[in-house]
């Protein structure tokens, strides 16, 4: 089925070819407009409403008349319109990791969950995805998928609206959190009871490759870094030595270790490496209306690495400091009995005890930070960030600094 490249390409049969097999007969559509909400950056997001009546089968025969119809809101995301976006989410593979994910991996985890009769509880939750395809490359290569919309007016989920102006509150952290454990659980899960030695050999669309683009980004970070430091705290408590630690972790040297970490096969082969989100923050969760419940999407950056990552990521970019500093064996403890709550359920015989996951998680905390300064530009001075939000990164880097852990480990060898 080919792969629409427009608005005039989705048409009734389109959308009824794409529906049938969730017994779901499509009557009529309408485009109901941008459904970013102003933080879309890697892909169009188009809102589509649906006027449809459910079949008993896929088999089924389309009804002769309309009888029992409903509304259907949905996403249909695609590569970006802007020229510069567009190529970088083509050439450098982050829409293939998406549809990969949505079309090989969670469905591969679905059927390995099913197996252990997995209650709905102890599962992760991802946006229901009813399509995905893509084809072609670089220059001609196109993609489409389609979500339900989780921000539809009937549904109880929104998005966290200061998005990176407010710190989440500890009961978003906390539902947050929880969606982390569990799918990171399922991850290491699947790979331990089917012998997966290696997930980018199982799924390799998603290997990261090295772009011109995230030289530019990594060119800027650090002096971007050093003036938000500069500007948010008072000088007497810039801890001395910061500013040279900065300019040693910008140097060819450290770059070329931080990329030995992501393009080496033994983080990949560990029993604690999992498929990571690689891009936690505000704009990429959704949560309830009470802060309980959250569901995580857009896996374009999608990679394998230690879970810490995710989980420090989270942190440093999106909630309040205690979480990260003084509060944060709480944190700690969240994770960690959510983790083995899912194990549990799942039956698999895996412990990933506090120590570990203390240790694991200032051993890679200097890849989030590095990671949120080569994207400063949006994250730390955007035009969503605040002397909040400014001061908040200023401080998870300065806590690393004093804690010795600003600057990468000079092996890739995960310790065993």
């Amino acid at each position: 089925m080919k792969v629409p490249e427009q608005k005039e390409d989705i048409t009734l049969e389109w959308l009824n070819s794409i529906f049938k097999p969730h017994r779901i007969h499509v009557y009529g559509f309408s485009f109901a407009g941008d459904a970013s909400k102003g933080r879309g950056f890697m892909g169009s997001l188009e809102q589509v409403e649906l006027e449809i009546s459910q079949l008993n089968s896929s088999a089924d025969d389309v009804p002769d008349t309309r009888t029992s119809t409903e509304t259907l809101s949905i996403i249909l995301k695609t590569l970006p319109n802007d020229p510069m976006r567009k190529s970088y989410a083509a050439n450098d593979g982050f829409s293939s990791r998406e549809v990969s994910m949505y079309t090989e991996v969670f469905k591969a985890w679905d059927e390995f969950l099913d197996t252990r009769q997995v209650p709905s509880a102890n599962r992760f939750r991802y946006p229901l995805c009813y399509y995905g395809a893509e084809e072609g490359e670089r220059d001609t290569y196109k993609y489409i998928l389609v979500f339900e919309n989780l921000t539809a007016p009937e549904s109880h989920f929104q998005l966290w609206a200061p998005g990176f102006i407010e710190p989440l509150s500890w009961k978003a952290t906390s539902a947050v959190i929880q969606q982390i454990a569990k799918f990171h659980a399922t991850g290491i899960a699947y790979k331990l009871e089917n012998h997966v030695e290696s997930y980018y050999n199982r799924f390799p669309k998603l290997n990261h490759t090295i772009s011109p683009m995230f030289q530019m980004m990594w060119d800027n970070a650090f002096q971007i870094t050093k003036e938000v430091i500069q500007t948010v705290v008072d000088k007497q408590d810039i801890p001395h030595g910061l500013m040279e630690q900065l300019d040693k972790l910008h140097s060819d040297e450290q770059r070329d270790l931080l990329l030995k970490w992501f393009t080496s096969s033994s983080m990949d082969t560990t029993n604690l490496s999992t498929i990571c989100h690689h891009d936690l923050h505000s704009n990429n969760v959704v949560l309830s209306k009470d802060n309980c419940e959250a569901i995580l999407f857009d896996y374009q950056s999608s990679c394998v690495f230690n879970p810490m990552k995710d989980l420090s990521f989270f942190l440093v970019l999106n909630c309040e400091p205690e979480y990260a500093t003084t509060n944060i064996s709480r944190t700690f403890q969240v994770y960690h009995d959510t983790f083995a709550e899912t194990m549990r359920a799942i039956n698999v015989d895996f412990q990933y005890s506090m120590e570990n996951i203390e240790n694991d998680y200032y051993r890679y905390l200097v890849f989030s930070l590095t990671h949120v300064m080569t994207a400063a530009q949006i994250w730390v001075t955007g035009p969503d960030s605040t002397e909040v939000s400014k001061r908040r990164f200023a401080m998870a880097v300065i806590e690393a600094f004093r804690r010795g852990v600003l600057e990468f480990p000079t092996t890739t060898s995960y310790p065993a």
